[in-house]
């Protein structure tokens, strides 16, 4: 979405011997015409009114002539794709690149300046620790460290008249992991989370407190992680690893002939999905396949509801099926939309898909619709926070990204957040992808940032 920058040309005239009085400010220069035809320039007194018309300069006076500026009518303007009236939010030290096209119909040469500073303070007063780094013409690089409400301003002038354009921003408090996650999942008994990014062959532990505390080696890159029980689960191009819990250490690592897209334990075994109608059900002890699936499966979710449920996004729909026995359940009314995503909570018996939509499992593996969270967003993550909780994270617009806690039955809003960081070219904000409890039912929104591969870690 742009805006358009609008230039206003004024144009104030008067008599050769007359002054227009009471209308103009102190030390400001406005045209006026002489009684040749020419344009010729007034000054404004300390008093309100304009000295006489001055028709010496000529009117190929150079920019360091004494009326050069009478030439001047038009001030320079500027053009931002910013949308008005909306604060973009940023996490301390995180790269944003601004750009405007910038014009002067007077084809006067323009210089232009950055600052970053209080919005009531002025460019004078800048705020430290910001690093402003030119790209390219009207085009810069900023980083700012320190929490606050800021304006970033682009000041424009052609030596006469100058013109700004202000960026409102907001720089959250935030923690930072220095890798971009792809897959995050929570928790082992000490409420530690393990993360996978999407450059590195390796499962992390998270120490909740934004940083790494463990480190495990994995045979390919990993695409991604379930707990269940006791056990983590690592999907990868043709493997799959399992690792205790309690102690974070490898139990068992199983090729696959497939790449695993997903895979989640259930008791000693594991369904295990890949792309183009891949799917088995594997012993984890022995490595052996129990039973072949032809369907394709994109996602995976775990629903305990009396025996357990599997949820599975198969295409752009959605399958239930026991997890013991391994079979298709289908069941008739509407059929879900998946929306290319799914998230399964384990105390509701329910599970939300990326459309927005919560869908109730029963006893029988009947399913129910039982909500919207809200009409026309995108779910991005959603994870349980208590018996009665459970935190979404979801988009409605390329600017609008929301945090809302919700009770876990009737999805009533008991909380609701204004999230999001902005993504590098001011295009869109970005969400939070992933959602991990917090003590006190608060809750960790992860959002990486994969142009900088990191992601930033807020509490709310």
């Amino acid at each position: 979405m742009r805006q358009l920058g609008v230039v206003v040309v004024l144009v104030v005239v008067c008599g050769v011997s007359a002054s227009c009085v009471n209308t103009c400010i102190p030390g400001k220069t406005e045209a006026c015409a002489c009684t040749d035809g020419r344009v010729g320039a007034q000054i404004c007194r300390g008093n309100g009114t304009f000295e006489p018309c001055s028709c010496t300069a000529s009117q190929d006076a150079g920019r360091d002539g004494g009326d050069a500026c009478a030439q001047n009518l038009n001030a320079p303007s500027i053009n931002s794709r910013f949308i008005p009236g909306l604060t973009w939010r940023l996490a301390p030290g995180q790269k944003i690149g601004l750009a405007a096209q910038v014009q002067d119909f007077d084809r006067d040469p323009l210089t232009s300046a950055w600052s970053v500073h209080a919005e009531d303070a002025g460019r004078d007063h800048p705020v430290p620790n910001t690093i402003i780094s030119p790209i390219g013409p009207q085009t810069v690089q900023i980083t700012v460290s320190e929490p606050g409400r800021w304006v970033i301003e682009l000041s424009v002038s052609d030596g006469c008249r100058e013109t700004s354009h202000v960026w409102p921003i907001e720089v959250l408090p935030a923690k930072k992991l220095p890798f971009a996650v792809t897959d995050v999942v929570c928790c082992d008994a000490s409420g530690r989370a393990f993360a996978i990014g999407a450059l590195s062959a390796n499962v992390m532990r998270l120490d909740m407190d934004g940083g790494v505390d463990a480190t495990q080696a994995l045979p390919r890159l990993p695409r991604r992680l379930s707990i269940e029980g006791s056990r983590l689960v690592v999907a990868q191009d043709a493997y799959v690893s399992f690792f205790r819990l309690d102690d974070f250490t490898l139990e068992a690592e199983w090729p696959v002939s497939f790449a695993v897209r997903a895979a989640i334990p259930v008791g000693d075994t594991a369904w295990v999905y890949g792309g183009s109608s891949q799917g088995l059900h594997l012993s984890i002890d022995a490595g052996t396949v129990l039973a072949q699936s032809t369907a394709e499966r994109v996602d995976l979710g775990f629903v305990s509801a009396d025996g357990g449920w599997l949820v599975v996004s198969a295409s752009d729909t959605v399958e239930v099926l026991p997890s013991r026995a391994g079979l298709l359940r289908p069941f008739g009314g509407t059929q879900p939309r998946a929306c290319n995503n799914l998230w399964a909570t384990r105390d509701h018996s329910r599970f939300f898909t990326g459309c927005g939509d919560a869908w109730e499992i029963s006893r029988d593996g009947g399913l129910s619709y039982a909500g919207t969270l809200r009409e026309q967003t995108t779910l991005k993550a959603v994870t349980e926070l208590d018996d009665s909780s459970v935190a979404v994270s979801y988009v409605s617009s390329v600017t609008e990204a929301r945090l809302r806690i919700v009770n876990g039955s009737s999805l009533a809003v008991r909380s609701d957040f204004q999230v999001g960081l902005q993504s590098s070219d001011l295009d869109e904000v970005l969400a939070p992808q992933f959602l991990l409890p917090a003590s006190a039912s608060g809750v960790h929104a992860l959002t990486p940032d994969p142009i900088n591969d990191v992601t930033w870690w807020q509490e709310f």
